[in-house]
């Protein structure tokens, strides 16, 4: 009965929490969206009254957030609440630097766009908030997101029953059309990360070795299937290893035999691919580091009213989140840690909120550069930027496939293999 009692009690409590972030959730969203009917022609004491309202329910929301944060066991819902709750303090910080500038700089019509644009940025954030604090938690979206370790696992599988299914005339064509499609798949995705210019030459080849072999070895297992000439390929196959053709005609295998070549051969092109994504990370890291400068000096532009200077770094600025999104598409394609996953997408997806928003803050800054509250506004919208850029960074070090130390002892023992392979 004492049991009973308080697993009632800490339902209720955990219900209790759910409630108040929800009833938080509608007062801000009510405070917001009396700002966006009234901005231009409430006076500003009001303005300024429905703004202290709103910090008041932004802060106890970020404390109320963070208790439910403690309480949950799910590692989704825990990811995407702590991004939530980080993204919230940011944005409310954008949201009030630009209140000012609208305030004091009315007559810009970019400045409103600007203030509208960031309130819309903050209900939807509230609207993540109230959906995902909820109990029982929908998951549903962050599953099979790492598709490419999840077609891998697959493959495997399919390959390691295929030896029966593929002696059976009745399900030998489907089951030998199943494997043909599911590896094509794979060297489809191994070809665009090997032409990334992240990957680096040496790695992208050995990535493309591996999978004209890998793709050997299942024509060869379907040859052994059909049983021609004892289980060889009526003519020899020509294999390509790092520029080398190789003419050795073709060895009988039996169907196992076939089938664990195949397996050792998608083993190999796995690590390959560990080993390409790392190249991919590290030089996607080395960018954003180098590139992580663009918002401040489009900040200096703005402030000299240097207009081609600041036209380039806007542009520079759109383009680097299009280069993020290429990063984190690929990398989250192969990453096992979910809550890396949902932190790189939700930090992708609210920098490309914030871009258009720096540049917008930009402009304001150039019209007024001596004004105090564009100024400030500029340094909201730049801290929001790197926030959200190291989150995201962070995140993508999270999901490094592999160490430096095991990715050495990968690329060691593939030259030896090249080597021995190209040599007898």
């Amino acid at each position: 009965e004492l049991q009973k009692a308080l697993l009632a009690a800490l339902k209720l409590f955990d219900q209790t929490v759910v409630i108040r972030i929800e009833q938080h959730c509608n007062l801000i969203t009510k405070e917001i969206e009396r700002l966006q009917d009234t901005l231009k022609n409430s006076p500003r004491t009001a303005v300024e009254s429905s703004v202290g309202r709103l910090t008041e329910c932004v802060v106890r929301l970020a404390e109320l957030i963070t208790a439910r944060i403690e309480d949950v066991k799910s590692v989704e819902q825990k990811a995407e609440l702590d991004c939530s709750r980080i993204t919230l303090e940011h944005c409310y910080g954008s949201l009030l630097s630009s209140l000012k500038v609208q305030l004091h700089h009315s007559e810009l019509s970019i400045t409103e766009m600007n203030c509208l644009a960031v309130m819309d940025n903050m209900l939807e954030i509230i609207r993540v908030v109230s959906a995902v604090a909820k109990t029982p938690y929908d998951n549903s979206q962050w599953q099979n997101v790492n598709m490419l370790a999840h077609n891998f696992d697959d493959l495997q599988k399919l390959v390691s029953h295929s030896g029966d299914e593929l002696t059976e005339e009745s399900k030998k064509e489907q089951c030998a059309e199943d494997l043909k499609h599911r590896l094509e798949a794979l060297v489809l995705h191994a070809k665009q990360v090997a032409e990334s210019p992240r990957t680096g030459d040496n790695a992208g080849q050995r990535l493309l070795c591996c999978s004209d072999e890998t793709q050997l070895a299942l024509q060869n297992l379907i040859d052994a299937a059909e049983g021609g000439r004892n289980g060889v390929p009526t003519s020899p196959t020509r294999i390509v290893i790092s520029g080398f053709e190789d003419d050795r005609p073709a060895v009988s295998v039996s169907v196992v035999e076939a089938v664990d070549q195949l397996l050792d051969k998608i083993r190999g092109l796995r690590q390959q691919f560990e080993v390409a994504f790392s190249h991919h990370m590290s030089s996607a890291l080395a960018q954003m580091h180098r590139d992580r400068r663009v918002v401040d000096y489009l900040s200096r532009a703005a402030a000299i009213r240097n207009n081609p200077k600041m036209s380039d770094y806007s542009g520079q600025l759109l383009r680097q989140v299009d280069r993020f999104e290429e990063v984190v598409t690929t990398v989250c394609n192969f990453s096992d840690s979910t809550a890396d996953i949902i932190k790189a997408r939700r930090s992708l997806s609210q920098l490309r909120t914030v871009c258009p928003q720096a540049v917008a803050a930009a402009h304001a800054l150039f019209q007024f550069p001596a004004s105090k509250p564009t100024r400030s506004n500029m340094a909201a919208f730049e801290h929001a930027w790197h926030a959200e850029l190291d989150q995201l960074m962070s995140a993508l070090k999270g999901m490094g496939p592999l160490d430096e130390a095991k990715a050495e002892v990968i690329l060691d023992r593939s030259k030896v293999c090249m080597y021995l392979v190209c040599k007898y």
